[in-house]
């Protein structure tokens, strides 16, 4: 569908907050930060987010709590691109 008077926009490597830095004891913890490697926006909503993987040892479980913290405070899923390389073809599955 062909929406006119929108402006589409495709962002590579922006960087989110997921976890605000605090204090505890008086040590303090610095933000926490994901970065997919692609955002797509429909005017000035983000409506994807693309993060390209090469197979299953680039998908470590600290990247899919980044990714999952990222969906829970941005309320966008995160699509998770596979590249084949039997096939040279990416696959997208939601995280």
């Amino acid at each position: 569908m062909l929406i006119r008077n929108k402006s589409q926009k495709v962002t590579i490597q922006e960087s989110f907050e997921i976890l605000s830095a605090f204090k505890i004891n008086g040590k303090r913890y610095s933000a926490r930060r994901y970065t997919p490697d692609y955002c797509f926006y429909d005017g000035d909503e983000l409506t994807k987010v693309v993060d390209v993987k090469g197979g299953d040892a680039t998908l470590t479980t600290d990247a899919r709590l980044r990714m999952l913290l990222f969906m829970i405070r941005y309320k966008i899923p995160v699509t998770i691109a596979r590249y084949d390389y039997h096939t040279g073809l990416f696959t997208e599955e939601q995280l």
